[in-house]
């Protein structure tokens, strides 16, 4: 259950977070003939970039480091047959989170420069 709550925790915050970057990192995007690039940059004199960029780094570490203890936690619940259910919603969470999360900052990103 502890890795359920950590995966499912780190899931939903790791979109929230993504959602507030991805609006913000609107006026930092630049336009090219294949889409749309943004590239947040500590230490450019821009506080509200350098505060995003910094935000953004945060989530990444934190967001890898709790989802990966998550996923190896649910696969030992899984394996010792302790809490199967919540440790395979835990695996599934902990696999699903990054791609949730680069999709949340890209979409959100996307539908305010376009």
């Amino acid at each position: 259950m502890v890795a359920f709550a950590i995966a499912g925790g780190v899931f939903v915050l790791t979109i929230v977070i993504s959602i507030i970057v991805g609006v913000g990192a609107v006026p930092f995007t630049q336009h090219s003939g294949g889409g749309f690039h943004y590239n947040l940059v500590v230490g450019t004199g821009n506080a509200t970039e350098t505060a995003l960029a910094i935000v953004n780094l945060v989530q990444w570490v934190l967001g890898t480091a709790l989802g990966i203890f998550a996923f190896i936690v649910g696969i030992v619940a899984v394996a010792q047959r302790r809490g199967r259910g919540w440790g395979v919603a835990a695996i599934v969470f902990a696999a699903l989170g990054p791609a949730a999360t680069v999709s949340a900052v890209l979409t959100t990103v996307a539908v305010n420069v376009y």
